[in-house]
C-alpha cells in the first residue's frame, strides 16, 4: 500500500500506533493496530473519504463460491517456478519470527516441516478453489508490536477469520479502508521487519568491516525497502518478485558469489 495516496492519514494512523505501543498499557498496548485503523477509518469517515457503495451493495451472510480444481500439467508447469519464490519468503519470514520470540524455528519444528504445512495448506486451498497460501512479512511487525506470539491466539484468530470470511459485509468495510490508511501502518510494520533483522545481525556479530558482508547486507536493505520490483513472465502468468522476496534471492545470489574464502 502507497502512503503517499493520502498523507494526512497515513500520518494519523501511524502517529497513534505508535504512540500506543510505546505508552499505552495492559490492554491497548496489545492491540495498537487495530485500534489505530479503527480510529484512522473515523477520521477518514468524517473528512468524506471513504467510499460505502460497497458495504451497502454487500450481504450480511453468505457462502463463498467453492470450485473444484482441475488438473492441468501445462498450469502446473508454468507455475511451479513461482513456488521457489514463496519458499525464500517463507525461510525469511521463519527466520525474522524465530529472532522476534527467540526461538529457533529453523530447528524446531524444522524448516522441512513448516514448509511442508505451508504446501499442504496451498493444496488444500487449491481443492476448493481458493488462492495459494503464503507467508506475510507484515506479521512479523504485528508481533513486534504487540508482543503477542501464543499459537493459541493465532488459532482462535484464525477461527474467526474463517467465520468473518461467510459475512460479505465485512469484507466490504475492510476494502473500504482507504490505501493511505494502510500504507501508514505498512511504514511501521515494515520498519520493523527491518529493525529485527539488523538485531538479528547484531547478535550474530557479523562483521560489517569485510566487504563483502557490507555489500550483501547493503543490496538486500536497498531491494527489501527501496521499493524495487523484478516484472517476470511465465507462460502467460506474470509475476513482480518485490520485497522480501527479491531481496533474499539477490542476497542468496550474492552470498554465493561473494564467498568467504575470497573475503580479504
Amino acid at each position: 500500500a502507497n502512503a503517499s495516496d493520502d498523507w494526512l492519514l497515513a500520518c494519523i494512523v501511524f502517529a497513534i500506533v505508535a504512540a500506543l505501543s510505546v505508552y499505552a498499557r495492559g490492554f491497548l498496548r496489545v492491540v495498537p493496530v487495530i485500534v489505530g485503523l479503527i480510529s484512522a477509518y473515523l477520521i477518514a469517515m468524517l473528512l468524506n473519504r471513504v467510499d460505502f457503495t460497497a458495504i451497502k451493495e454487500a450481504k450480511w451472510v453468505a457462502v463463498p463460491a467453492f470450485t473444484l480444481a482441475k488438473f492441468s500439467l501445462q498450469s502446473i508447469i508454468t507455475v511451479a517456478p513461482l513456488a521457489l519464490v514463496t519458499m525464500i519468503e517463507h525461510i525469511g519470514d521463519i527466520v525474522a519470527i524465530g529472532a522476534t520470540v527467540k526461538q529457533d524455528f529453523a530447528k524446531d519444528p524444522g524448516l522441512s516441516r513448516t514448509l511442508l504445512g505451508d504446501g499442504l495448506a496451498t493444496c488444500l486451498s487449491a481443492m476448493f478453489g481458493g488462492p495459494a497460501n503464503t507467508t506475510y512479512s507484515e506479521n512479523t511487525g504485528v508481533l513486534v508490536l504487540t508482543g503477542v506470539w501464543n499459537p493459541l491466539i493465532m488459532r482462535i484468530a484464525a477461527v474467526i477469520a474463517i467465520i468473518l470470511g461467510f459475512m460479505p459485509k465485512i469484507g466490504a468495510v475492510i476494502q473500504s479502508i482507504p490505501i493511505g490508511i494502510i500504507g501508514g501502518v505498512s511504514i511501521l510494520l515494515f520498519g520493523m521487519i527491518s529493525a529485527v533483522g539488523i538485531r538479528t545481525l547484531v547478535e550474530n556479530q557479523v562483521d560489517f568491516s569485510q566487504p563483502r558482508n557490507l555489500i550483501i547486507a547493503a543490496v538486500i536493505l536497498v531491494l527489501g525497502l527501496g521499493g524495487a520490483s523484478l516484472p517476470l513472465q511465465f507462460g502467460q502468468i506474470s509475476l513482480t518478485l518485490e520485497g522480501m522476496g527479491l531481496a533474499a534471492i539477490a542476497g542468496i545470489i550474492l552470498n554465493l558469489v561473494f564467498k568467504k574464502s575470497d573475503a580479504r
